[in-house]
């Protein structure tokens, strides 16, 4: 089977024109609680700095600030805490544009990404068949983090390159970070999870293709709770599974469907720190539904458009305030919710 992120297809329809920008960048919308939210819209289609380009993860520094995997851009492009980019607009990791680059700190295709306690920025670097991990710099607790240009990022390492082996990867498309930083792989093609440790040494690995309980079928995120429970979005197989901290498969939710709990190719995953809510992105039921931390269906929201508060094939999310952050991907977007 084709991988669903890196087929010749998908690629190929990666190269179409960007659709006309909304008018309206932020209105008052109205949620499926029925109160009304305002829904903050950042970007549009383009190689401008305040542009996307089929943007596909988000991960959220403990200031909050905002690290999106701009991946047809092939660059990580950062936020402040309030969804702005800073006022000099040179904030990112990567070159725009370069593609079929193997240069250390380059990427072609970043689509996952994961910030540590140490302030290391993690990177899948999809294409590359790697991870690179840089060093953000020193961070105080407001914004003007992000006005400080000099040395604000360093290339430290990369590891892993194209294979089947131990160490290896076919297409990663996620990152997570446990309590100690190890750093968890989701090696898309592969069908498994691996896990290393900080410096990007091989530590384990749980996963096979399949449909049974603990395998997968081109999984595409992962996300940690507070119990140090790992979820796993098995994309193919449509379903979430939860394995423990040991690895040890707990439990499993959803198959391919448009009801209520059903998924059709789930995607980002993130956790309510509250209360180990479950929220998931529908990939192809543009949609977002949440659960709880059993698996059991609570709500959603979302339908396909261009309007804010609807999404066009979204992929990463995060939460940071009680506000959600959807990776609106083809709407070439971030919403803020």
């Amino acid at each position: 089977m084709e991988s669903f992120f890196s087929s010749p297809q998908r690629i190929a329809s990666l190269k179409r024109k960007c659709p006309p920008p909304l008018n309206d960048r932020k209105r008052q919308f109205l949620q499926p609680d029925k109160e009304k939210t305002s829904i903050k819209i950042i970007g549009e289609c383009g190689l401008n700095p305040t542009c996307f380009h089929y943007p596909h993860n988000v991960a959220l520094d403990r200031y909050g600030n905002m690290f999106i995997a701009d991946s047809g851009n092939n660059q990580i492009r950062i936020l402040d805490r309030h969804g702005q980019f800073p006022s000099d607009l040179s904030f990112f990791v990567g070159t725009l544009m370069r593609e079929n680059t193997t240069a250390e700190g380059e990427f072609d295709y970043p689509t996952g990404v994961a910030v540590d306690s140490q302030r290391h920025l993690i990177v899948a670097d999809m294409n590359n068949h790697r991870i690179q991990v840089f060093q953000l710099s020193p961070a105080s607790r407001d914004e003007r983090t992000l006005r400080q240009r000099d040395q604000t990022f360093q290339f430290l390492r990369s590891f892993g390159q194209k294979g089947s082996k131990t160490g290896q990867f076919l297409y990663p498309t996620s990152v997570a970070v446990d309590a100690f930083d190890n750093i968890l792989v989701v090696d898309h093609q592969n069908n498994r999870i691996q896990v290393f440790n900080s410096n990007g040494i091989f530590l384990h690995s749980f996963g096979q293709k399949g449909c049974g309980d603990g395998e997968f079928s081109g999984p595409s995120a992962i996300a940690i709770n507070s119990n140090g429970h790992i979820l796993v979005s098995d994309t193919f197989n449509n379903r979430i599974q939860i394995f423990d901290a040991s690895r040890k498969f707990l439990v499993k939710f959803g198959q391919k469907g448009y009801g209520d709990g059903d998924f059709h190719r789930p995607d980002g995953i993130t956790i309510d720190p509250h209360n180990n809510d479950i929220i998931v992105v529908d990939h192809g039921n543009n949609r977002i539904q949440i659960f709880d931390a059993a698996g059991k269906f609570l709500s959603k929201f979302g339908q396909i458009g261009y309007e804010p508060g609807k999404f066009l094939y979204p992929n990463g999310i995060a939460i940071a305030s009680g506000r959600l952050i959807v990776v609106d991907t083809y709407n070439h977007r971030i919403q803020i919710i």
